[in-house]
């Protein structure tokens, strides 16, 4: 019936349909019988499918007999269509395509929509809720949504999709009218000829209006990256949020999305939310990126492990409007230009703007950029000239700044420390610069989430002021810090003075990460003690010890 697309009566007792272009006419016994079997097929697909299932046409002479089979079809439809069923009669159209697919239907399939999905009023259908399912099985499920108008999203990530479930997404976003979002991160997509046909069924739905599209952790390649662009530059539909991280996008992929994204007449206003974390973009790559996103207005930037320069992509905020509605930067995992001898302090200029000017931003991620001390205080010197900046997570981690430079740069921007309420710095050879970073993060008073890992050395001696001056952050109730991370510092028995700071009185620690540390009886012993008498702490990670 699926394959029906024209029925046709010239005559009382002739039938001619219209199967999948083929057109097959028969003779019948009489006007009758070819009357009420096209109301049964009527009644069959409507009955099965309420949405999106008039696709039929009809050519019956003469109009009065037509007229007379669709009244004669609505009236048997009625009840039908009062009982449509939960999720929009999802389960109904389910039966019919596992009969059109020739496959079993599965009753646990149907429970899980009716009880589960009904009961919770859930509007996202998620694929893993039916991984137990072969792959073939996932056929009728998938086209259902050709047919629904009560899910508003399509969940499918980290379930591989058969080619033949692929090519079903492209008839979903064909026919489908309500979905918003769709995940379809880690499905096997590949930039071939089904993402073709899926990319362009999508861009020639004007009723579908897709806001959120995750397409990450696919081989799209260069190829697919070229296929969105096509699609962003033209969609007539807003897209909110766009997910293309470790899609194998290179350069030329970058380039081609970037120009798109610029001509695009809805992009800048209504994308918010970019993400091309683990792509080999390159600092080219980033150019015609960058162009977009200094006239847009983004909320948040992800572009981890790409090869970009972080300092490049600092300025290119700080030049722009962006720098009043971004909220979240990932840069972690980028390098910094190398300026040329005496040139560091140009460094800073751009990071200064930025964090002078920003108001937003609540996230900022510097992992593993190994950048110098002078654009570090570039940082510190905008967050303390900003008015208006507050509750700002700034992860730090895996610089090597070394010793001797972070404790004087926070003691010269001791203000900074206020709009900060998350800070990672851990991994960052801090071995004897602890106790001035200590002293000024004590005095600050509003980080609340500190982590410190991994700065105490590698031979496990560490110098007891060192520790005491991490206890004291603990043990100050006016520091007011709730979460600690000393993980992988190899520590040793020395990790029992800073335990100890949790015997003091109003102590405000509620987590604690002391993994890797190496404690041994003698820590272990120290940490039953605080677990006696404590009442902050509800989380204590103490894993190789």
């Amino acid at each position: 019936l699926l394959h029906v697309s024209h029925i046709a009566s010239n005559g009382p007792s002739r039938l001619s349909l219209t199967v999948k272009g083929r057109i097959i006419s028969m003779e019948m016994m009489s006007q009758t019988a070819v009357d009420q079997l096209i109301a049964l097929m009527l009644i069959e697909i409507e009955g099965h499918l309420p949405v999106n299932a008039g696709a039929i046409s009809l050519q019956i002479e003469p109009e009065e007999r037509e007229n007379a089979i669709i009244i004669s079809a609505e009236r048997e439809l009625k009840s039908a269509q009062q009982n449509v069923g939960p999720c929009g009669g999802f389960v109904k159209a389910y039966r019919f395509l596992c009969d059109y697919f020739e496959l079993p239907i599965r009753e646990d399939v149907a429970w899980q929509v009716d009880a589960v999905y009904r009961g919770a009023n859930k509007k996202t259908l998620e694929l893993r809720d039916f991984a137990h399912l072969a792959p073939g099985d996932m056929l009728p499920l998938i086209a259902a949504l050709c047919f629904n108008d009560f899910f508003t999203t399509l969940d499918c990530s980290h379930v591989k999709l058969t080619p033949d479930c692929q090519e079903r997404l492209s008839f979903v976003f064909r026919k489908n009218t309500t979905l918003t979002s769709v995940s379809l991160e880690a499905t096997g997509l590949r930039g071939d000829q089904i993402f073709h046909k899926i990319i362009s069924s999508a861009a020639g739905n004007d009723q579908l209006r897709l806001e959120h599209v995750d397409l990450s952790h696919n081989a799209l390649e260069d190829k697919g990256i070229h296929m969105c662009a096509q699609w962003f530059e033209v969609a007539k539909h807003p897209i909110i949020s766009l997910n293309l991280a470790n899609t194998k996008c290179s350069a030329k992929g970058a380039i081609a999305l970037g120009r798109a994204l610029v001509e695009s007449k809805l992009a800048a206003k209504s994308l918010k939310k970019l993400i091309l974390s683990d792509n080999p973009l390159g600092a080219d790559g980033f150019g015609d990126v960058g162009r977009f996103v200094s006239r847009s207005s983004l909320e948040c930037l992800e572009l981890q492990s790409t090869g970009v320069y972080c300092d490049h992509v600092l300025h290119c905020l700080a030049d722009s409007s962006i720098s009043k509605t971004i909220r979240r930067i990932n840069l972690s995992d980028n390098k910094i230009t190398h300026p040329k001898k005496g040139q560091r302090h140009e460094l800073s200029k751009p990071v200064i703007k930025l964090f002078q000017s920003t108001s937003e931003l609540r996230y900022l991620n510097l992992s593993n950029s190994k950048f110098p001390i002078e654009f570090l205080r570039g940082i510190f010197q905008g967050l303390q000239d900003n008015k208006e900046l507050s509750d700002l997570e700034l992860l730090l981690s895996g610089n090597e700044i070394g010793s001797n430079s972070l404790g004087a740069a926070l003691n010269d921007c001791c203000a900074a420390l206020k709009k900060i309420s998350k800070l990672d710095i851990s991994n960052n050879d801090l071995e004897n610069d602890l106790i001035p970073v200590c002293a000024a993060l004590r005095s600050c008073q509003t980080i609340r989430d500190l982590s410190l890992g991994g700065n105490f050395g590698k031979g496990g001696k560490v110098h007891p002021q060192t520790l005491q001056a991490v206890g004291s952050i603990i043990a100050d109730p006016q520091a007011g810090l709730e979460v600690l991370s000393l993980a992988d510092s190899r520590i040793r028995s020395g990790i029992g003075v800073i335990l100890r700071a949790l015997l003091a009185e109003d102590v405000s620690l509620k987590y604690l990460d002391i993994r890797g540390n190496l404690m041994g009886d003698a820590g272990a012993h120290v940490l039953a003690k605080v677990l006696q008498v404590n009442t902050s702490l509800h989380t204590v990670l103490w894993d190789r010890n």
